[in-house]
């Protein structure tokens, strides 16, 4: 049977993921002052630690198959070829999270894991909300929105749920109940709804199959490997050489990044399949594409990272209060990561993996790694939580600079001069904005929960006003532009 779903446009896809993914991603940010006010800093750090933990495992469930899913999903010509694909995934999905599940009861042996089992034995429902992922099926047939506003209700209930059963200091062992459940709930949702709308679902089962599916992404797991160790090692070792109350600190800061950096992200997803159906069938067309997702990536990543180091503490204080004191300067230096791990994103996912150049990706992150584990964990001893910031944001300027001149090497200029010059006035624009914004901030003398509000709502419409008067972004024709208008 043919393949004949309804695509939306990328513009309506940007606006609608942008839209739900700042509803998903602000409601856990609500949670994390809440959680912090009713178990304290070490309990949350705890439990933080235990998530990369299951971060570090979840990267052998799901195999690499978030990313090369989409392009495989995308490809497919006929629902039957769709479904097959899908199902390999599944199931391939299957025998990995029983490989996780296995190593991470390994751990239990050690007194880290063990003196806190009952908050380590919950965290591993970590695992089944990776395995249930599917994302990249609603990914790869450009209906993203639907799987994001299934989650976004499992966010809701997560929130109601911390209100229910987290009211004590004792309560922070629920917390990966009150985060997963949901999820699982929402996901669950999301594998029936495929099947009664599109009629995509796993129906094919093939040992041959999945071990063909399973080679074929041996070289992006890999790089997935390495890529988890140089970034979700990070907290890890923070959590070993220093302690839990150390992994708080930075996880305030990191936490608020990877909020923002998710809903850009969701931006650059609307891309993904397209650039790789532009690639197959057009090299030129491809590289428009990528530069498009690459002008409009850097628009909403320069705004963010401006932001934060005018106003880093601000933002803090006005979540956390006294906590926010010693996450400062990692949140300044952590958000520089909003502008190169997404640009890495596009020249590496993107790109590369459109191309079918899987083994480039490995490379670098396998000196990632390694850095990390060198360097990373010297910093760490040194300087701790900042050590770590450090060490993340240099790490991935490298991943970053390595992936430009690969993608560079196959004749693909992505970042020429005249994206590069809409970019720097850009950015020129959006510094003189925010000094007088910081001044006008720094006079009114008024609650900090009326006037930063007030000043992120001015920022956010002065740079609409900057967007039109620069010729970036045609309001009314919907579009981006990345030539001369």
């Amino acid at each position: 049977m043919p393949l004949n779903i309804k695509k939306d446009s990328k513009l309506k896809s940007g606006i609608n993921l942008i839209i739900v993914q700042f509803c998903m991603f602000f409601i856990p940010l609500l949670a994390i002052p809440y959680i912090v006010g009713r178990v304290g800093i070490e309990k949350y750090g705890a439990f933080i630690f235990f998530q990369a933990v299951m971060g570090l495992l979840s990267v052998i469930g799901s195999y690499g198959f978030i990313q090369t899913g989409v392009r495989d999903v995308a490809n497919a010509r006929t629902l039957r070829k769709l479904n097959y694909e899908y199902a390999l995934i599944f199931y391939s999905k299957f025998f990995a999270l029983l490989v996780a599940i296995f190593l991470g009861l390994i751990l239990f042996l050690f007194d880290k894991f063990n003196s806190d089992k009952q908050l380590y034995a919950y965290s591993f429902l970590f695992l089944v909300v990776n395995f249930l992922d599917i994302s990249f099926v609603y990914q790869g047939i450009e209906k993203l929105k639907d799987y994001v506003i299934a989650n976004l209700v499992g966010n809701i209930f997560y929130l109601l749920s911390l209100f229910v059963f987290i009211t004590d200091k004792s309560d922070y062992v629920y917390l990966p109940l009150a985060l997963a459940i949901p999820r699982i709930i929402a996901s669950l949702y999301s594998i029936i709804a495929l099947y009664f709308r599109f009629k995509i679902a796993p129906a094919f089962f093939s040992f041959d199959g999945i071990a063909r599916k399973i080679k074929e992404g041996f070289s992006f797991f890999m790089t997935n490997i390495f890529i988890i160790i140089y970034t979700r090692a990070t907290v890890v070792l923070l959590g070993i050489i220093t302690n839990n109350t150390y992994v708080g600190y930075y996880s305030i800061a990191d936490q608020l990044v990877s909020a923002y950096s998710m809903i850009q992200g969701k931006v650059s997803t609307v891309y993904q399949p397209q650039i790789a159906s532009a690639f197959r069938n057009n090299f030129s067309g491809g590289v428009s594409k990528a530069k498009e997702n690459m002008l409009a990536i850097s628009i909403i990543a320069i705004a963010g990272f401006i932001f934060t180091q005018f106003f880093a503490y601000d933002m803090l204080f006005f979540l956390f209060k006294e906590n926010a004191i010693h996450s400062e300067v990692i949140f300044k230096i952590l958000s520089l990561n909003l502008i190169s791990i997404h640009l890495s994103s596009i020249f590496g996912i993107q790109i590369l993996l459109a191309l079918h150049k899987d083994k480039d990706l490995l490379k670098p992150s396998i000196y990632a790694a390694f850095l990390n584990l060198s360097m990373g964990s010297v910093l760490v001893f040194l300087f701790k939580h900042i050590g770590a910031a450090v060490s993340v944001t240099l790490i991935e300027i490298i991943i970053f600079l390595y992936f430009y001149a690969k993608v560079k090497s196959y004749g693909i200029e992505v970042l020429d001069r005249r994206l590069i010059q809409k970019l720097i006035t850009y950015t020129f624009s959006l510094v003189f904005l925010l000094a007088f914004l910081k001044f006008l901030y720094s006079s009114i003398d008024i609650n900090i929960y009326i006037k930063f509000p007030a000043i992120v709502s001015l920022y956010g419409l002065s740079i609409l006003v900057i967007l039109k008067l620069l010729n970036i972004v045609d309001f009314k024709n919907r579009k981006i532009i990345v030539g001369h208008g």
